[in-house]
């Protein structure tokens, strides 16, 4: 990156060289005319842009490059010899070597320069015949001008060596910044995991009040807030969406402690985390008993205060490690497009061109390669399903559902399945870290169907009632055997997602024929017969994966 913004800065100067050298040639051949030297001025000029042209591509701040130069006002004082002396119009052009030594060299070589034109008129000058007032008196005004031109240049070089491209204070910027993260990193007494953090303070609070519920909340990238830790069931029963009017929005946009009544049941109380001037999160405690006193809301707050920068550290840093990890997804995708892909493609085409050569009479070899060229697209159209997998992600302002139903109507359109997708989505959203390994989970399953299975139709269901998921893919293809490929690793994959989740992953043969894949995230898994959303009273903590990606 630093060499091509020295490339783009060194450009610059040499265009407004290569225009002002046009212009003042352009000038001359015009001038000449009135001069009666057209054709000598012609020929001049034809000399020194077949001599620019030739040395134009010499590295501007090289030694060959001044010596060029030089070469250059030999060749304008020649011209101005040849085209009238005194009143030759080529005095002006030298002003372009002396422009091109200021802007690439500096004003000691835009001196030398100017003063080569000057040493080579005047000693030509006298050996042509001696010295008049007139060639004299042109000379000087030409001579003079140059080494105006020259130091001016010299000087808008030294500007131009001053101001830093565009790219290069950023990066600078982000240099120290990652320097310092990384040494932050590695001295901080504590962990930088969000739920952690948060699970940490959900203790501080619970062993500070008797609340009977607790739990921290997250504000994520689609204007969203998600439980961090403490009760899922809880958390997603209360009404936490900051542009309502509940007591969850008032706390965050008075900054403010505040609390009402839960008929029945006692209160509800809503702390904010404040971090400087900006909420970053909320936390929902409810309390049986009596609203809580001033003294034990201040205790509280003080708590609040004190993780609140922890937190909100751990979540600007999980945010470094979303884009990494998307980073790399990316980068893979790339290198997969840029290289084997495309070598498949070359591959493709030798095979097409072989078959094209053979004679009528090769029947099987023609056959052979026929199936070779079938076996070739196949790859390559299954890499490009690849990366269609890499780059498919969680938009965070959509949802999961949302997400799942386009990834499988473009795999339907491109890999010849047959795609039945039902959805039964919630309004409210599961921690964006849980869709995200949900998503991926449901990638593995279909990824399976479409490559293994044989199959012709494929079933996905996406039911979505936070705390609670469930997603099922099913296909109709040839089902599950007994022995498992050795170099298959899909199922381990999604167990290790699953277990990460804190979900249940169930992999076994469907009704009939094919095989069918389930995961189920949340409390308790719904009777046969009744909806997620028809189970009530069961609680359950939030995972490891709940952490938010504020993108």
């Amino acid at each position: 990156m630093a060499s091509q913004a020295a490339l783009t800065v060194q450009a610059r100067p040499q265009r407004v060289v290569w225009v002002f050298r046009a212009a003042l040639l352009a000038l001359c051949l015009v001038v000449a005319v009135a001069v009666s030297h057209f054709v000598t001025a012609t020929a001049s000029v034809t000399v020194l842009v077949a001599f620019a042209v030739t040395t134009g591509r010499l590295p501007q701040e090289s030694a060959p490059a001044r010596y060029a130069r030089a070469g250059e006002v030999l060749l304008i004082c020649a011209a101005i010899l040849l085209t009238g002396r005194s009143m030759s119009p080529f005095f002006l052009v030298l002003t372009v070597p002396a422009l091109a030594a200021g802007l690439f060299s500096g004003v000691a070589d835009a001196t030398i320069i100017t003063g080569l034109g000057a040493a080579t008129l005047l000693s030509a000058g006298v050996l042509s015949g001696g010295l008049d007032v007139t060639y004299v008196s042109s000379t000087g005004q030409g001579v003079v001008l140059a080494l105006a031109v020259g130091l001016v240049a010299a000087w808008a070089r030294r500007l131009l060596r001053l101001q830093p491209t565009v790219e290069q204070p950023l990066f600078g910027t982000a240099y120290r910044l990652l320097t310092q993260l990384r040494t932050v990193a590695r001295q901080l007494p504590g962990t930088l995991d969000p739920v952690t953090i948060s699970a940490q303070l959900v203790e501080d609070l619970a062993a500070t009040t008797s609340a009977d519920r607790i739990a921290v909340f997250a504000r994520t990238g689609g204007g969203r807030l998600v439980p961090l830790a403490g009760d899922a069931e809880a958390a997603h029963r209360w009404d936490v969406d900051v542009h309502g009017d509940s007591v969850f929005a008032e706390a965050w946009a008075t900054q403010e402690y505040r609390s009402t009544a839960i008929p029945g049941a006692g209160w509800l109380v809503v702390l904010p985390l404040i971090v400087g001037v900006r909420t970053i999160g909320l936390i929902g405690m409810e309390m049986s008993d009596s609203a809580p006193t001033g003294a034990v809301i201040d205790q509280l707050s003080g708590t609040c205060a004190d993780a609140a920068l922890r937190l909100e550290t751990a979540l600007l840093f999980d945010d470094i490690r979303e884009l990494a990890t998307t980073e790399e997804r990316q980068r893979v995708a790339r290198e997969i497009h840029d290289g084997i892909a495309q070598e498949l493609v070359i591959v493709g085409y030798g095979i097409d061109h072989a078959r094209a050569e053979l004679p009528r009479e090769a029947a099987p070899a023609r056959a052979a390669l026929d199936e070779l060229r079938s076996e070739v697209t196949r790859i390559i159209s299954e890499l490009r399903l690849s990366l269609f997998d890499l780059r498919s992600d969680i938009d965070p302002h959509g949802g999961l559902g949302a997400a799942i139903s386009a990834y499988v109507r473009t795999l339907g359109t491109t890999s010849g399945l047959t795609v039945h997708i039902t959805l039964d989505e919630s309004t409210r959203r599961l921690p964006a870290a849980t869709e995200a390994e949900l998503f991926r989970i449901t990638q593995e399953a279909v990824t399976n169907a479409r490559k293994h299975a044989r199959a012709s139709n494929l079933w996905v269901s996406v039911e979505v009632q936070p705390p609670r998921a469930a997603i099922t893919v099913e296909d109709d293809g040839v089902g599950m055997t007994n022995q498992k490929r050795q170099d298959s690793y899909g199922q381990s994959i999604m167990q290790e997602r699953a277990v990460r989740l804190g979900a249940q992953l169930d992999v076994d043969g469907r009704d009939g024929q094919g095989t069918r894949v389930q995961v189920r995230v949340g409390p308790p898994p719904t009777p046969p017969g009744r909806t997620l959303a028809a189970l009530d009273g069961a609680t359950g903590g939030v995972g490891d994966a709940d952490r938010p990606s504020r993108r």
